[in-house]
């Protein structure tokens, strides 16, 4: 029997708790080994309610416990020690996203690992209705696809235990456009994998320096051939969280919760809906789950997984540009 790989865990918050380690705990093959946190106490009550020894952040990353794999769920301006030293340990890592503040940061982190060895968390790309559009998309099923309308978000009046996305304290958000939307960019790029992306517009609500509403139009230039989006992403407005896939011989909606319906439409109303079989993910837990399993077996076998970061780069040169488009430093 082989041995389990060891894992260690630097950031003790809510997604570690909620969604990380349920995931981790029902895999085989891995055994996590430690726990961190800028916040020792924090890294003491979520290491006692697992059952992970907690360790002290030491002064310098390269003082960690050794281990295998590393999650590394700290806010994205606070990484880039963590992967040089993982980098010269030969630790893979799994990134929370956003995976970094520009294209510069995510090609020198990649430059450090091979593809396999480093992978981002964007699981919805394992998320049932994700799976499905790829073939579709790719396979030409309703004719070339012309364009694509994204929206998501929600109006929030408040900060709850979750909601740091609303402050500027200690620099934990990178903006509403690369803590959320970062998700839907790289369900488009990865589902057509671009060319080029030329941005045509875009306007953004910025607060505290932190945009919390953005509006954008660009083209996507792919193998198929040029895709106009229209994209909207906010923490501002109530709206629909869905996607439209326009094809020359249907128009697909797409719900971006896992598990979400893939509707063929006829004007606003649904025709038909797709059978997305048991293709993936339809629960958050289990696009976790995926996800890990995914990373693990890359790890195990060589071949990059399906969240490497390798694949992401689009998403953070895209977020980089609408940035410099509407003007934000």
């Amino acid at each position: 029997m082989n041995k389990p790989l060891s894992l260690g865990i630097v950031g003790a918050g809510l997604i570690v708790n909620n969604a990380h380690l349920p995931a981790l705990r029902n895999l085989p093959g891995v055994r996590i080994v430690w726990i961190a946190d800028r916040q020792p106490e924090q890294a003491a009550r979520l290491g006692a309610a697992w059952k992970i020894p907690a360790v002290s952040l030491p002064a310098s990353p390269e003082l960690l416990p050794p281990c295998d794999i590393a999650l590394l769920a700290t806010p994205v301006h606070a990484r880039a020690a963590y992967l040089t030293a993982f980098a010269r340990q030969h630790t893979a890592v799994l990134c929370e996203k956003p995976f970094a503040q520009s294209v510069a940061e995510h090609q020198l982190y990649c430059a450090q690992f091979s593809a396999e060895r480093l992978g981002v968390g964007f699981q919805r790309r394992l998320q049932v209705q994700n799976r499905l559009l790829r073939e579709l998309v790719s396979a030409q099923t309703f004719g070339p696809l012309q364009r694509i309308r994204v929206q998501e978000g929600g109006r929030t009046t408040k900060a709850g235990p979750g909601g740091y996305f609303l402050d500027t304290q200690n620099g934990r958000s990178f903006g509403v456009l690369a803590d959320l939307g970062s998700h839907t960019l790289d369900m488009v790029f990865s589902t057509l994998p671009p060319l080029a992306v030329h941005i045509r517009h875009c306007e953004m609500v910025i607060d505290e320096g932190i945009d919390r509403h953005v509006r954008a139009q660009f083209t996507l230039s792919a193998e198929q051939g040029d895709v106009d989006v229209d994209y909207c992403v906010t923490w501002l407005d109530s709206m629909e969280n869905a996607a439209w896939w326009e094809f020359r011989h249907a128009t697909l909606k797409m719900g971006l919760a896992p598990g979400g319906a893939l509707q063929i439409m006829r004007g606003t109303s649904p025709l038909a809906h797709l059978d997305t079989g048991a293709m993936g993910a339809r629960t958050t837990a289990q696009a976790f789950f995926l996800q890990w399993q995914s990373f693990l077996a890359g790890v195990g076998t060589g071949t990059p997984s399906e969240v490497s970061a390798h694949s992401a780069v689009w998403v953070t040169r895209t977020v980089e540009a609408l940035h410099d488009k509407a003007g934000r430093s």
